[in-house]
């Protein structure tokens, strides 16, 4: 018997799915929220496969309220992109060979920063709408044998896209998060407005340059040669990265 999960925060999309998995032989399905998903923790070690939504187009009051359903804090409210979240929790407890890691959203493959943190979380399969929400039939095949599914796709051009490497995404968000000047950074706030964090977005830039990698013109800071992009530029690539732009349904 095996088990799957699958994780949505559209209550409509993730009863579909698991509609549509009920009927398979020997297979036991149920859907979560990202919380629940969140709040298994070791249990993911009793899940064959899990299948993730990344995009959570939930308001910041809906998702507290979902936290504090399933009794955790609240996941990252910066973060649009809750489905890798929950796959690098799913990762510490499980291996590929344990739990398999499907992440279906049609904002994966738009942008490589996205697809680079997606990646570095663990995921197994990433696949768009159109490629598996045609038919029941479509979904279970793509769930049950997705390596008949998925299309191979050449690694980026990282160099094209202005970088000097491969980028830490998820190494660059993890220390967004931990610096003071973290929220001032995301929001691009004017350095006016917290005098008192100037000395600590100044090692974020620097760190965040470090682990994205990315390629310093002499625009950046006039004829000086700049020691990090401006914060601007750094500010579009982790909102890119945690989908902050992408949209988002009214509380």
């Amino acid at each position: 018997m095996r088990r799957i999960v699958i994780v949505d925060d559209q209550a409509s999309q993730r009863e579909g799915r698991v509609r549509w998995l009920s009927h398979v032989p020997d297979v036991q399905v149920e859907g979560m929220t990202f919380e629940r998903a969140a709040a298994l923790g070791p249990g993911w070690a009793d899940v064959q496969i899990a299948v993730l939504d990344g995009h959570d187009r939930r308001g910041p009051e809906h998702r507290a309220q979902a936290a504090a359903e399933a009794g955790i804090p609240a996941l990252a409210p910066h973060d649009n992109f809750v489905g890798v979240r929950v796959a690098t929790l799913i990762r510490e407890h499980c291996t590929p060979g344990q739990t398999r890691i499907i992440l279906i959203s049609a904002y994966v493959r738009e942008s490589e920063l996205r697809s680079r943190r997606v990646a570095q979380a663990g995921v197994d399969y990433v696949f768009e709408h159109y490629e598996v929400d045609r038919d029941a039939d479509s979904f279970v095949r793509a769930v049950l044998y997705p390596e008949t599914c998925s299309a191979h796709r050449e690694p980026p051009d990282w160099a094209a896209h202005g970088y000097t490497g491969t980028p830490d995404v998820a190494a660059a968000i993890a220390a967004m998060e931990a610096s003071p000047a973290g929220s001032m950074l995301l929001a691009d706030e004017p350095h006016k407005l917290n005098k008192n964090l100037e000395w600590a977005l100044r090692t974020l830039r620097k760190t965040l340059h470090r682990l994205l990698r990315d390629q310093l013109t002499a625009t950046d800071s006039g004829p000086r040669k700049p020691h990090a992009p401006r914060k601007s530029r750094l500010a579009a690539q982790l909102r890119e990265a945690l989908g902050k732009d992408l949209p988002v349904d009214p509380d």
